[in-house]
Parts: structure tokens; C-alpha cells; sequence
């Protein structure tokens, strides 16, 4: 059974603060969890019950009322474990606004029944399902050293991003030119960087990944190299793979075109990792863009593919000749899989082979 990405945190590194903890599609509609880590793990005591419930009592109220984010709250509640709260909104508001929401909410907290002459909401027999199980006493302890000690401070990469649990990485490139980009790599957390160099198209990526994974047994698999930009102003970025798919195949009646029967439509791809993500935008200098990739083993040149790719799997900014086969063989044996590719030449243009030679050439 796979873990839960929350499972996947090394907690004994987790620092109190406030973190993106899952982003999810509901409906067309972006969902994010934020992990509002009140207490260090193995170091600070866990909440007492009865206090996270009467924060969880203050807090949702708080939220809910909120002119700015009232209408997007879902959910806020206290983890199992009681070293934190579950935030839950529609959208994805940056990390600096739920901080600052957050901070002004767990001041109030800090303050209520004092400053702020209120009793704890919802706090009646009618109105919860345990009303004597509250401690306003405890809520404001623990809201005040929060706030103190974490949330008055401006927030820091320590405090927002989790810690690196990517230790072993194999990064596949298909050319020389690709491999060398990555010479200096250094990516923070992590003891391994095997960089593979397996050759051009679907088979050679898919031979290099089999071979790379059953002799490192990495933590990761990445795609990087060079892509065709899909849509003008593509040239020059990286883009970060949301998804990856074959746009060369045709199993017949039963599957989806590009669907390799048997395997599912698309492959997915790990949730970025900034630890990653910091090192390739620091080292290589390039602007970052969310989309899917779609893989095949032929020069993709003509505006008529670039059409028919664009109507028939919305939301695909690049092509490649390597992704959905490493994610494939990834997605067989259970490792995880991301891309990172390089907008080399924009499709269909005028001058695209003239802009991918001197790109691979350095110029």
C-alpha cells in the first residue's frame, strides 16, 4: 500500500512553521493543504486535547469570517498527532498570505477572552458535540509561544519548506551537451547524484532508467534535457512536468490514444521538490513553468502536430523524446518520477532547427 505524501516527511528534521503539505484538482478546481506546524516533533511537548480543540474552535471561526479568504476555507482542524492543524483552501495563496493570516489569527487567539472579550465559539452543549472538552487557558499558551516564536517573524525558507527527503537522485539525459549543463549540480540534503547519459528516444531512456534503478535504487528518477516549446515565449524556460504521455502511440480499440495498453494514459509526476527545483533554476538560471510534456521518437517540426497535440491533450507546453518512457518503466517498479526539460526551440517556427543547433551547441 503507498504511502500518503505526509508519511513521506521526515518529521524528526520538521521544524515548527508553515508548510504546502498537498495540492490536489477537485472538481477543476485547485485544492491546498497547508501543514500549520504548531509543535516541533520529538522535541516540544504535543498540544493538550482540549486546547487544540478550542483553538481549532477560534481559528475556523476566524477563517471563515475572514473578508479575504472566508469563501475559500474548507477545512481547518487539528493533525492526529497533535503537533499541528490541517488548513484546507480552494486556490493556492502563497505561503507569505497564509502566514499572514495566520500570524493575526493566532495572535487573536493569544488575547482571547482578555483583550478580546468573546467566549469561545461554538462552545455551548448545542453546539459541539463535547463542550466541556475545552481549554482556553492552554489554547492561549500555546497560540502566544507559536506566535512569539514563529509567527511575528518574517517567514524563512526554514520554517515554509519541508526537509529534503530525496537523499539518492539519478538524473537521465540523452546527449553529451545535456549531461554537461548538469556537471556542477548540487542539490541540498542529498547524498547521491548519479547522472546517466543513456541516448536519444523512448527505448534508450527506458534501458538507462531499468539499468540506473536496479543498480542505485534511487529516491528519485528525473528527465532533463532538451524539448520543443509548444506556444511562443517558451524558448529559454524549464518546464516542470506535471504529467507525461506518448504522443506516438496507438494501441487500438480499448485504449486512448497515446495510451500504452495496460499502462495508464498518463504518468504522473512526484510533487516538485524545492530542494530540486532550487538547484536546477540556481544552477542553470532559467525561468520555471508547470505543464505537461509529451514524448515521442521523431522530431516534432510541424505547426499541424503542434495542433493536433494542443486539441487532443490540452494543457501540453513541450515535446521530448525521453519522459513517458522513464516515467513508464518509474511507474512499473514504483519509484518516483519527475522532468525538468529545457525549452530549446518553439516548434513549428520558421527558424526551429536553426534555434535547437544553436542551443545544443551552446550559443
Amino acid at each position: 500500500m503507498e504511502k500518503i505524501n505526509s508519511f513521506k516527511i521526515d518529521h524528526t528534521k520538521l521544524l515548527r512553521g508553515i508548510y504546502v503539505s498537498r495540492t490536489d484538482i477537485v472538481g477543476g478546481e485547485v485544492v491546498t493543504t497547508y501543514d500549520i506546524r504548531v509543535c516541533q516533533p520529538y522535541k516540544d511537548t504535543p498540544m493538550d486535547g482540549a486546547a487544540a480543540h478550542t483553538i481549532e474552535h477560534i481559528a475556523a471561526t476566524l477563517l471563515r469570517n475572514d473578508e479575504k479568504i472566508g469563501n475559500k476555507v474548507i477545512y481547518f482542524g487539528p493533525m492526529g498527532c497533535l503537533t499541528g492543524f490541517y488548513l484546507i483552501l480552494i486556490g493556492a495563496p502563497d505561503i507569505n498570505t497564509v502566514w499572514w493570516h495566520m500570524r493575526n489569527i493566532f495572535a487573536d487567539i493569544s488575547r482571547w477572552g482578555d483583550c478580546i472579550a468573546e467566549p469561545i465559539p461554538g462552545g455551548w452543549q448545542i453546539e459541539c458535540g463535547n463542550y466541556k472538552f475545552h481549554s482556553l487557558d492552554g489554547a492561549r499558551k500555546i497560540a502566544r509561544r507559536f506566535y512569539s516564536d514563529i509567527l511575528q517573524h518574517d517567514p524563512s525558507e526554514r520554517h515554509t519548506t519541508y526537509p529534503n527527503d530525496v537523499s539518492k537522485v539519478v538524473i537521465i539525459c540523452a546527449m553529451e551537451c545535456e549531461e554537461k549543463l548538469l556537471k556542477d549540480l548540487r542539490i541540498e540534503g542529498t547524498s547521491e547524484i548519479h547522472l546517466i547519459r543513456s541516448g536519444i528516444g523512448k527505448v534508450n531512456a527506458a534501458v538507462a532508467t531499468a539499468q540506473a534503478i536496479d543498480m542505485f535504487e534511487p529516491d528519485v528518477v528525473i528527465s532533463f534535457g532538451y524539448a520543443g516549446g509548444l506556444g511562443d515565449g517558451m524558448k529559454g524556460k524549464m518546464v516542470f512536468a506535471d504529467k507525461v504521455f506518448y504522443h506516438d502511440v496507438w494501441h487500438g480499440e480499448g485504449n486512448e490514444l497515446g495510451q500504452v495498453q495496460g499502462s495508464p494514459m498518463y504518468f504522473y509526476c512526484a510533487n516538485e521538490n524545492k530542494y530540486i527545483t532550487k538547484a536546477f533554476t540556481g544552477l542553470l538560471a532559467k525561468p520555471l513553468v508547470y505543464g505537461t510534456i509529451a514524448t515521442g521518437d521523431y522530431f516534432v517540426e510541424s505547426t499541424a502536430m503542434v495542433n493536433k497535440i494542443a486539441n487532443i491533450y490540452p494543457g501540453t507546453i513541450a515535446v521530448d523524446m525521453e519522459s513517458a518512457a522513464i516515467a513508464q518503466v518509474c511507474e512499473k517498479v514504483g519509484t518516483p518520477f519527475m522532468a525538468y526539460r529545457l525549452v530549446s526551440d518553439i516548434v513549428g517556427a520558421q527558424d526551429q532547427v536553426d534555434q535547437y543547433e544553436r542551443t545544443i551547441k551552446g550559443e
